[in-house]
């Protein structure tokens, strides 16, 4: 009698987890990609069935990274695959074209039963893109961005990159030093 009761408590138990689990409201798990130095960090908050970062050879850039990771979703079941790229200011290019991203993004997620499970590669400096023809880009502003607008996510996820952006007076500096050099060496011939 006392083992068949333990047997309707653990069964009693576990049903009472299940519906909790699903009954556990969905707050919004976020993901900070930082690509301000030679290797790039990620933050990474909100994950409740937990999540991974991993330093890898994706793109064959500069640094790739691999995130992935499981969270609770407003969402339906289904499934996503999106693209996105940040693009220089200032190198005469536009947010379409993807040989001159200097970062990319690819995101792949599926939800089953109110449960996402997210891949997100992240890549400085890319060289190779060729599978990027439907990326969207926007251009760097050096601040934290939010990226979310430009990839297709379940509900209950924010993406947010911040990339280094060139000094916009480093190339006129150089410039000038090397007209300066130039002017220097003329002299003394």
């Amino acid at each position: 009698m006392q083992r068949k009761m333990s047997r309707l408590f653990a069964k009693t138990a576990l049903v009472a987890g299940l519906f909790a689990a699903a009954a556990m409201p969905a707050q919004s798990a976020n993901l900070n990609f930082n690509d301000l130095a030679d290797s790039i960090t990620v933050d990474a908050a909100d994950f409740e069935f937990g999540v991974t970062t991993t330093h890898m050879s994706i793109f064959g850039g500069e640094d790739d990274v691999r995130v992935h990771g499981q969270f609770i979703t407003n969402s339906a079941d289904g499934s996503g695959d999106s693209w996105a790229g940040l693009v220089e200011p200032g190198v005469g290019c536009s947010v379409t074209q993807t040989d001159c991203y200097s970062d990319v993004m690819h995101v792949t997620w599926t939800v089953s039963g109110r449960i996402a499970d997210l891949t997100v590669d992240f890549g400085s400096d890319p060289e190779a893109l060729g599978h990027c023809a439907v990326c969207k880009g926007i251009f760097e502003d050096g601040t934290l961005q939010n990226v979310n607008g430009l990839l297709s996510l379940p509900d209950n996820i924010t993406i947010q990159i911040q990339s280094d952006v060139p000094e916009p007076a480093m190339p006129a500096l150089i410039g000038l030093s090397l007209l300066g050099l130039a002017a220097a060496r003329r002299r003394r011939q």
